[in-house]
């Protein structure tokens, strides 16, 4: 499970910001911004938010396993639970310490 949280204010980021569009199963895309991309335990990995929401003050972080296969960029939702919170944890810490709403 991809660890989804409301985390606060949006970090202080620069402006050379990486875009990736995913596709929805309703064929709809959708826009997320690469705020950091971290390396634990000998695996990457790459926490986003939706576009939409830098424009908001406001932002969600979305964690996902990455890397490169056959020369393609890929995200991969984190299905342990356990991990996702871990790895939700460090992002956080990364991106200076925001601290969860709820």
């Amino acid at each position: 499970m991809t660890r989804k949280d409301h985390v606060g204010d949006v970090p202080n980021i620069d402006a050379d910001l990486d875009i990736i569009t995913f596709e929805n199963e309703l064929g709809e895309t959708i826009d997320f911004v690469q705020l950091i991309a971290f390396e634990l335990e000998g695996s990457e990995y790459a926490a986003l938010t939706p576009a939409e929401e830098l424009d908001k003050g406001e932002f969600e972080l979305f964690v996902f396993h990455t890397g490169v296969e056959n020369g393609s960029r890929f995200f991969t939702p984190i299905e342990d639970e356990d991990l996702a919170q871990r790895l939700f944890d460090v992002a956080v810490q990364l991106l200076g310490g925001a601290e969860e709403d709820a």
